[in-house]
């Protein structure tokens, strides 16, 4: 399928062999037609490119960052939008190991349900808490869970900037109308 808006460049170490596009694809230009990827245990894209009769495995969104972005000078890639096997250029971005874990989704052992927030049963109350500099930081405690994970997103993108990944961002907090209902 022939996507309008797709551009195409050279793989960096596989010119006149392979080729990236915008839309995160690879394609051979020796066989024709794109290269099928493998997924990784982490849920991350990969493709096996051959030169030289050598074969070797390769994530496809570091291909694809290093062709539309440039040369990350190994750091790591950020996947914006946090889908990790969408790899358009435009969802990629260079950042530090810090900056991608700032920009994670919600644990797996998560019980509230939204991210920084949790039960605090000593006063019965829900409590909002960062990360940030190595240390855990209590924003606050709150009546509503909503409010506390507002709380959250708000100094998650005081302190994290363009690499916070908040509830709102996630759909994990209800409209409005939604919310009132709740708290009543």
């Amino acid at each position: 399928m022939k996507r309008l808006d797709e551009e195409w460049r050279d793989v960096v170490g596989y010119e006149g062999l392979y080729q990236a596009s915008s839309a995160g694809r690879i394609r051979s230009l020796t066989k024709g037609g794109i290269v099928k990827p493998g997924e990784t245990h982490g849920g991350y894209l990969q493709v096996c490119l051959h030169k030289n009769k050598k074969k070797s495995t390769h994530k496809v969104h570091r291909i694809i960052a290093t062709a539309f972005i440039g040369d990350g000078g190994g750091r790591h890639v950020d996947h914006v939008n946090g889908i990790r096997t969408d790899n358009r250029a435009e969802n990629l971005k260079w950042c530090t190991i810090s900056e991608n874990q700032w920009n994670k989704g919600i644990e797996k052992r998560n019980t509230s349900g939204l991210k920084g927030v949790s039960w605090y049963s000593r006063d019965g109350r829900w409590e909002a808490k960062i990360k940030f500099k190595m240390k855990q930081v209590l924003i606050g405690r709150f009546n509503c869970k909503y409010e506390a994970a507002r709380a959250y997103d708000r100094e998650v993108i005081r302190l994290h900037g363009g690499f916070a990944r908040t509830n709102e961002m996630m759909g994990l907090i209800p409209n409005e109308a939604k919310l009132e209902n709740k708290i009543k």
